[in-house]
């Protein structure tokens, strides 16, 4: 299905969530969706790729990201930009092969899981 275009102008939307949808979200990642006060983006196993977020000058709010189940390739290059709110990520179950240095950009980070992704090594800075 098709993201409802009104989504896409939520500029006070809270939390978004769109787990296992029954087709997948396509369009998810084709149009900036606005981060404002958005505090907890979840999809998991929608097949969404991971959206381009339009992030507001200031302290972005984006304290929660689930995406699990959902065949990225990657961790997003855009989380660094949620670096001083970022607490939890949960990239479980895609297809992450390594990891880049944007992960451990994110200083403020609590909760991190990876599980089930194709990791074969962790880098030096995992410990």
């Amino acid at each position: 299905p098709r993201i409802p275009d009104v989504i896409y102008s939520l500029r006070r939307l809270l939390q978004l969530g769109l787990d296992e949808q029954e087709t997948t979200l396509c369009d998810l990642g084709c149009k900036a969706l606005s981060v404002q006060v958005l505090s907890v983006l979840r999809a998991r196993g929608c097949g969404a790729s991971f959206p381009e977020l339009h992030i507001p000058a200031g302290t972005p709010n984006l304290n929660t990201v689930f995406w699990a189940n959902n065949q990225l390739p990657a961790v997003p290059s855009q989380l660094v930009c949620f670096e001083p709110s970022l607490r939890l990520l949960d990239l479980a179950h895609n297809q992450i092969a390594s990891l880049g240095e944007e992960l451990f950009c994110l200083k403020g980070l609590r909760d991190l899981s990876l599980a089930g992704n194709r990791l074969r090594e962790l880098p030096q800075a995992i410990g």
